[in-house]
């Protein structure tokens, strides 16, 4: 399964192009995958308490999950403790570690600013847990980990 992992890993990296400061941008399969074949490999959940209450989490093993918001509602204010609650949970910059938010925003943009604090292995996860809005305005149906029929729990 290793090789798996750096498949899905190098590919990531390739479409990143040095566009961004982080490692790169994968779909939520690609997530998951990664997260069952490597029991290190974390996600970080940088939703809102309310979005976590509300609509509900991924349903991965639970030492691979944690949850610190990257702006706090209804502020919609950055998390000042951010970086310190972070670097508290993860000492190793090496280690992988994926971001998740509602919809792959919020999360580019704290696997950017933790990828800044010298985190090399940080990964965005495109359209996140509820992907974007269909026709109707209604999300969990085109993208993200909930359309992609991935594990998970409402509230």
């Amino acid at each position: 399964m290793n090789n798996i992992k750096n498949i899905l890993l190098q590919e990531a990296r390739l479409h990143n192009e040095n566009f961004f400061s982080y490692a790169g941008s994968i779909t939520p399969s690609q997530g998951y995958i990664l997260l069952c074949n490597d029991i290190n490999i974390k996600l970080i959940d940088v939703r809102t308490k309310s979005e976590l209450n509300w609509i509900g989490k991924v349903k991965i093993n639970p030492s691979q999950y944690t949850e610190i918001e990257w702006k706090i509602y209804p502020e919609n204010t950055l998390n000042p403790f951010f970086i310190y609650k972070f670097k508290n949970l993860f000492k190793n910059k090496k280690q992988i570690l994926l971001f998740l938010c509602r919809s792959g925003e919020r999360s580019k943009e704290a696997a950017e600013f933790v990828a800044k604090n010298g985190y090399i292995n940080c990964f965005n996860i495109l359209h996140g847990f509820e992907g974007i809005k269909n026709i109707k305005g209604h999300r969990k149906e085109l993208t993200g980990w909930c359309s992609e029929n991935l594990p998970w729990v409402g509230s």
